[in-house]
């Protein structure tokens, strides 16, 4: 998990997405992310395509994806996540 000086930077803000909207971590951390969002537009914009993706994966049935799909996102996530968004 990381300090609380390195939550104050957009990149490692990108590393705990996953835990953070999945509840699980402490209230600690989830408050120095959400001081975080207040104060960076472009993490918030980040944030909310993030969601996105994330509902639209778990929204569609398995059964009509193609075979490679999830290693496929798996990738394109990391790279998304190593980029960050444009502004940062």
């Amino acid at each position: 998990m990381p300090t609380a000086q390195l939550l104050f930077r957009c990149r490692s803000l990108y590393e705990v997405l996953d835990l953070y909207l999945d509840q699980e971590m402490g209230l600690w951390s989830r408050s120095l992310i959400k001081m975080h969002l207040l104060m960076c537009k472009a993490c918030r914009s980040y944030l909310r395509q993030y969601q996105m993706v994330r509902e639209l994966v778990e929204s569609s049935p398995s059964e009509q994806l193609p075979e490679d799909f999830e290693q496929v996102m798996t990738k394109v996530l990391r790279h998304w996540k190593q980029q960050g968004p444009a502004s940062s």
